[in-house]
């Protein structure tokens, strides 16, 4: 006793320790999708007393026009039992066999293609008139704005109506939004040949997508060719009308953008989407050799196409549609075509799909022998379909057969070879009607035709009831346990008993089973018959009463790990397990079988991030559509885990499974916003919370004059980087530079992140060099010319001027352009013998000052001036030479002097004679 208690001790502290340390990665959803576990609902059961085989037989003429006939099977009920009645395999006649379900109308059409059509401006029932474009009109400018309902619309293709009189034109497209960052995708060049009035379709070189409410303009470009005429409209506002303004063109003689007053560009933008067509038939016994099939279709403005046929994944054959091209281009044609192929089918899929996303809807030239593939950009192929969802068309079954239907006790019909079928009960009668349909006209006499069908019909009464449980987790069947511990009835002395418990999903598969014999010994059989879990041979003996137990062990689908079944992460219209900080994403999910059908139940749905719990919600899912969650923002990065349950609405049908995706949080950033053309490097870090989700990742880098170039980071280490240089000697590098980084993820989906840009400057100053004066010896007389070499590697020079000084007097002269880098001022005449001071200086045109070096010249006089003036002052000494000499002399006797006057003034020093020698 005392070992039992230890062990009991140590089993216990064992538990508590693993489910300790394993709860720290568990998620709870519900019963916790680790084992979610649950009580299913109590099964009915019935107790077969009696059973028999019948056939029936029933030959009879059908009239021209004849659409209906009725006939029954009919059994007898014994009092106080229920009859089921199981139908064998079927007997054709060559008759057709029908897809329709002739007792709905008419229903809609499923489409195989069609153009998603956003129209700029079309309304074909105003009066239109032409624009003509040529080298003195090359382009044509309408703007438009795009409504909340086409937000996110994606361009592939421009369509235009265009008219050449005669020759060969060549022209392209173009897309341009508005902003601080212009950002335009063109249209590949096309060339139509005249005489040509038609519609053409321009394909977009990559896909354009167009945000609600933004402004955008198209563009039409001639480029080389005779005149073409552009179709455009008076502007008659409508509600569909997204253009706004005028249509504008460009004048090449003067230059500038000019209003078609009143009048706007017709223009369409469409966008080519596709669909299979799939629906399913529920299985039956009996495989039917299907031949050929006639589809009912109608289209508008579709060109010749195929049409492909798949049964249960195997090509079955394929078709041409006809051309359709209509008068008015809403209009819709309705016809029909053959598929001709053989395929052996007992229900399952059918799949039809059309060629014409592979039909070329643009062509680089167009003329009478190539016109486009539809005349007007809104086409449409669809499938008629019936109320049932199921297409308007014909089988050929080994050449023409009727078919057959059964109606329940619910009303409902039910087409023929069928596994089981309640009756309609009439007193102590039960009634198995059977309905006969012909195809749509039959074209001849009368035809005869043969069902003969084999049953077998039973009677039973309720029987005891069945207790169900159930246990299912990620990355496993589910196990269903059906158990009744008490299990006792009565029934006849020798008989053998058969209970039939159900109706149970026809996927489930008996693992294990333990019943009790009956009281006449053997061994009961245990198995899974259409949807009935069964237990027969229970032998009775000579007693009437049976007391024991039964217990079955079933294995079953996870309905959320089967392949139609999912668990996804939705991103606007992708789905992908990795997604970016800030995203909007919603949570999907599905419940399915294999075959598949999607039945009704709860999904319920935790996702829990680094937050905690991001959402903890039951939806119910009503159809193959699944559940959806609603808009969830993910602000953290990190790894979220998802768990998910599913429990059907009948109790029988469940799922466990769990999902995960990441959040990355990716920054792009520069070293520096401004950079200097004397430093005129900058390096680009591109951030991941986690680096091994990227594969790759790149930029868009856009120019200030608008070119753009796609550059590669380098990974190192956990980031991205890369760093551009930008030569000092291209001016076009100025200005502002964008940055519109994105990531390749690991899932191949690539992710744009914002905008970033940095801003290069020219802080570089000019070079003054090659300074020259002329003449190098300046006279009073003479003007000096300086000469200088001015070169700049940024914005370019603005000015050039040269200050001088001479004494207390100076100024500033500009510097004229006498070629190229090379500049030439005058300074004005300056006194003699004075000395000049100058420098030279330049600007640019970002403002950055250069002086050079202070450059001095001296004032002299002309060589003949001075020659002169030394002769002269040669001259000039020679005179005063001789006139001195002349002096020297003895003069002559004086003449006597005249009388004194009165007080006469003694003579003055300078005149009194010399004294003799």
């Amino acid at each position: 006793m005392k070992m039992k208690r230890i062990i009991l001790v140590v089993l216990f502290t064992i538990i508590l320790i693993t489910q300790v340390f394993y709860s720290w990665n568990k998620i709870a959803c519900q019963a916790s999708p680790e084992a979610f576990e649950g009580s299913g609902p109590v099964l009915q059961s019935r107790m077969v007393v009696h059973s028999s085989q019948a056939a029936f037989a029933k030959k009879k003429v059908i009239l021209p026009g004849y659409q209906y006939a009725s006939d029954k099977i009919e059994y007898p009920v014994p009092e106080n039992s229920v009859a089921f009645g199981t139908f064998g395999p079927v007997a054709w006649t060559n008759l057709y066999w029908t897809t329709r379900d002739y007792q709905s109308p008419l229903k809609e059409g499923y489409a195989l293609f069609w153009n998603e059509v956003f129209q700029i401006r079309y309304t074909p029932f105003l009066d239109e008139n032409y624009f003509r474009i040529n080298n003195t009109y090359p382009q044509i400018i309408q703007n438009f704005t795009v409504p909340s309902s086409y937000d996110n619309f994606e361009v592939k293709y421009v369509w235009l109506v265009v008219r050449v009189y005669s020759g060969s034109v060549k022209l392209h497209a173009e897309i341009w939004n508005y902003g601080m960052i212009s950002f335009g995708i063109s249209t590949e060049s096309v060339a139509v040949t005249g005489p040509y009035d038609w519609w053409i379709t321009l394909r977009m070189m990559s896909p354009r997508i167009l945000k609600a409410g933004e402004v955008y303009r198209l563009e039409v470009h001639w480029e080389t060719g005779s005149s073409l005429d552009v179709k455009i409209m008076p502007d008659s506002k409508d509600a569909d009308d997204n253009a706004q303004g005028n249509a504008r063109f460009y004048n090449t003689i003067s230059g500038n953008m000019e209003d078609i007053t009143g009048k706007m560009l017709v223009g369409v933008l469409t966008h080519p989407a596709s669909n299979t067509y799939s629906t399913s038939f529920t299985p039956w016994s009996k495989a039917l050799p299907l031949k050929n099939y006639r589809l009912y279709l109608h289209g508008r403005n579709i060109p010749r196409s195929g049409i492909l046929m798949r049964v249960n994944s195997l090509t079955f054959g394929a078709a041409e549609t006809p051309e359709v091209r209509l008068a008015l281009p809403f209009d819709e044609l309705a016809f029909w075509t053959t598929i001709r192929g053989s395929a052996s089918f007992s229900g399952g899929m059918v799949e039809i799909s059309s060629d014409l996303m592979s039909v070329e809807q643009s062509r680089t030239s167009y003329d009478d022998n190539h016109p486009p593939p539809f005349f007007r950009p809104f086409a449409l192929l669809s499938v008629f379909t019936d109320n049932a969802g199921k297409p308007w068309g014909e089988w050929e079954i080994g050449g023409e057969t009727w078919k057959a239907y059964v109606e329940d006790f619910h009303g409902n019909l039910h087409a023929l070879p069928a596994d089981r079928v309640e009756q309609r009960e009439f007193g102590l009668k039960v009634t198995y009607p059977l309905y006969f349909h012909p195809p749509a006209s039959p074209s001849y006499g009368f035809l005869n035709f043969t069902a003969s069908f084999n049953c077998s019909v039973e009677v039973s009464r309720p029987g005891p009831e069945f207790y169900s449980n159930y246990s299912v987790s990620p990355f496993s069947d589910a196990s269903w346990n059906i158990s009744n511990l008490n299990l006792s009835f009565t029934a006849p002395p020798y008989s053998s008993v058969t209970i039939k418990i159900g109706p149970v999903p026809s996927d489930w598969a008996i693992r294990g089973a333990s019943v009790t014999p009956g009281p006449g010994g053997g061994t009961p059989l245990i198995s899974i018959v259409n949807s009935d879990i069964m237990i027969s041979g229970i032998l009775m003996g000579a007693s009437n009463t049976y007391s024991g137990r039964a217990e079955i062990h079933v294995k079953a689908e996870n309905y959320l790990e089967t392949p139609a079944a999912y668990i996804r992460f939705r991103w606007m219209s992708v789905s992908t397990p990795i997604l970016l900080v800030n995203d909007t994403i919603r949570i999907e999910a599905r419940a399915a079988s294999t075959i598949p059908s999607f039945p009704p139940g709860v999904i319920s749905i935790k996702a829990v991030g680094p937050t905690g719990v991001l959402l903890d919600q039951s939806l119910n899912q009503l159809d193959q559509n699944g559940v959806s969650t609603g808009d969830l923002h993910l602000n953290r990065a990190g790894r979220y885990l998802v768990s998910t349950t599913y429990k059907s609405s009948d109790g029988l049908r469940v799922g466990a499974t769990r999902a995960s995706f990441d959040v990355l949080n990716v920054s792009v950033a520069t070293d520096r916003k401004v950079v200097p053309l004397s430093s005129p490097t900058v390096n680009i870090e591109l951030a991941p919370s986690n680096v091994s989700l990227i594969s790759s990742a790149k930029f868009a880098l856009t120019s200030p004059n608008g070119s753009t170039k796609t550059v590669m980071f380098n990974q190192v280490g956990d980031k991205f980087v890369r760093e551009l240089s930008f030569p000092q000697t291209d001016p076009s590098v100025i200005g502002n530079w964008s940055i519109a980084a994105s990531v390749l993820l690991l899932n191949g989906i690539e992710r744009q992140l914002p905008l970033i840009g940095f801003l290069v400057s020219d802080d570089v100053p000019p070079v003054i060099s090659n300074i020259t004066q002329l003449p190098r010896e300046a006279t009073f007389m003479e003007e000096v010319n300086i000469t200088c070499t001015v070169t700049d590697k940024g914005t370019g020079v603005r000015s050039v001027w040269v200050a001088y000084s001479s004494g207390a007097a100076g100024g500033n002269v500009t510097a004229k352009p006498v070629g190229p880098n090379t500049y030439s001022a005058i300074i004005p005449r300056q006194p003699p013998f004075t000395t000049v001071s100058y420098r030279v200086h330049a600007i640019d045109n970002s403002g950055n000052i250069s002086t050079s070096e202070t450059l001095t010249y001296n004032v002299a006089i002309p060589i003949w001036l001075s020659t002169i003036l030394i002769l002269v002052s040669i001259i000039i000494i020679i005179l005063i030479a001789w006139l001195y000499r002349k002096r020297r002399r003895i003069p002559p006797p004086p003449p006597p002097p005249p009388p004194p006057p009165p007080e006469t003034p003694p003579p003055s020093p300078e005149t009194s004679p010399s004294p003799a020698t």
